[in-house]
């Protein structure tokens, strides 16, 4: 339960720093706070990936999550996956 309340703190704080002048402020909190190796050092970028690519590696709700996400620079809400929880941020489509 605090896992939850620290990730829903975490993204209203990023939200309300996006929203005024520090637009990376998400990517500065995955290298700090992110518990994937992965993508981490990338500021949390996950890279293009299809939905069946995101279903696979982090699950179902966090693929539709993603795929809910219409504009550029948008934060959705907290996904919870078996993997724990995950904040994501639209930054870009590109056709399959």
């Amino acid at each position: 339960m605090q896992a939850r309340t620290t990730v829903v703190k975490l993204l209203a704080d990023l939200k309300t720093k996006e929203a005024g002048p520090i637009k990376s402020a998400f990517e500065m909190a995955a290298t700090q706070q992110s518990q994937d190796s992965a993508s981490k050092a990338a500021g949390g970028d996950l890279g293009f990936r299809s939905r069946e690519e995101l279903t696979q590696a982090w699950g179902a709700a966090l693929a539709d999550a993603a795929f809910g996400l219409k504009s550029s620079s948008e934060i959705g809400q907290v996904v919870e996956t078996d993997k724990g929880f995950h904040l994501v941020k639209f930054q870009s489509r590109q056709v399959g």
